[in-house]
């Protein structure tokens, strides 16, 4: 390599020791690069820096900072490189380097700014570390579960609450509700039912009315296709149940309690980012079996099932 004049490039480096004490902090520098197109560049120019010394960092973008402003210009068979440092103050100082490729210039140039701003710099590039040995990769790490979202819902409901007709009526729900994935879809829910028997025709023999809260919990749920939900859900349903007798002279009424537990499984289908649309199909246990007798003449017309069937059709929106 040759340079200016006839100075070689190990009296250049040692011309560019500065006396200055090394700092005790990093030096914020800011980098200026001008280069022909192939050339290297400020990337390669603070690596060159950075392999000779650890005093030395980029500033912030409010922050001052000693500049090092790099030109690089092609000159026939050799490229001439100019460094050109200014400190806070004001000061300058300028370095000139030719060689014959832009990397050869650029090391030279990255060498003489880490002397200057640190008289301890190595000489030499840091030698690079040994490769590390292959370890067994990681498992990826668990994600946490998304955050619960309330949903509010209404739904159409058919049920066999007194053998052997059928209730119809509806539900409105409120549930907290994560979406389904792997390892979520949990949701708890609370629902207000009311059913009749004769909601739109006269029942035969006995006229049923039945107003209940339902609490579901679904531990978990999988997601199919992205726009579909499936979920299996525990139920425990607690309410009123009133018969009247119909077909009588003196029709009589009764009111009795109602405790069922069972299972469902709901299916829902996403309209847009919060609005589903939803099947529910199971069935509870009734655990008091109820009979309805009337009088004129005396017979049975009406009694709690042994499983009670649920069919429920209606829309969810999540907040």
């Amino acid at each position: 390599m040759a340079f200016g004049g006839a100075v070689s490039l190990l009296e250049l480096v040692v011309v560019a020791l500065l006396p200055a004490a090394a700092p005790a902090l990093p030096i914020p520098v800011k980098i200026e690069f001008e280069a022909p197109s192939g050339c290297s560049d400020s990337a390669a120019f603070y690596a060159g820096v950075r392999e000779r010394t650890e005093r030395v960092r980029l500033s912030l973008a409010t922050e001052r900072g000693v500049e090092l402003r790099v030109r690089l210009a092609q000159s026939g068979p050799k490229v001439h490189g100019e460094l050109r440092l200014i400190d806070e103050d004001g000061a300058t100082d300028t370095r000139e380097v030719e060689g014959t490729t832009c990397d050869e210039v650029v090391a030279a140039l990255s060498l003489t700014a880490a002397l200057a701003l640190d008289p301890s710099a190595r000489t030499a590039p840091e030698p690079a570390l040994p490769e590390p040995r292959a370890l067994a990769p990681r498992p990826p790490a668990a994600r946490p579960p998304e955050p619960f979202r309330v949903e509010v819902g209404a739904r159409l409901v058919a049920a066999e609450v007194v053998s052997p007709s059928t209730s119809l009526g509806g539900a409105l729900s409120l549930r907290l509700t994560r979406p389904a994935g792997p390892s979520s879809g949990t949701s708890f829910g609370l629902d207000l039912v009311h059913l009749e028997n004769d909601l739109f025709a006269a029942a035969d023999d006995v006229a049923v009315s039945f107003t209940a809260l339902a609490l579901s919990a679904c531990p978990f749920g999988w997601e199919l296709g992205g726009a579909f939900e499936l979920r299996p859900c525990a139920v425990l349903v607690g309410g009123r149940l009133a018969a009247m007798g119909r077909g009588v002279g003196a029709p009589d009424s009764a009111v009795r309690s109602w405790w069922s537990a069972g299972a469902l499984a709901r299916a829902s289908a996403a309209l847009g980012t919060d609005l589903a649309v939803e099947l529910e199909v199971g069935a509870t246990v009734p655990l008091l079996l109820r009979r309805f007798v009337i009088d004129e003449p005396p017979r049975q017309v009406g009694e709690t099932p042994a499983i009670s069937a649920l069919l429920a059709l209606g829309a969810s929106y999540r907040f």
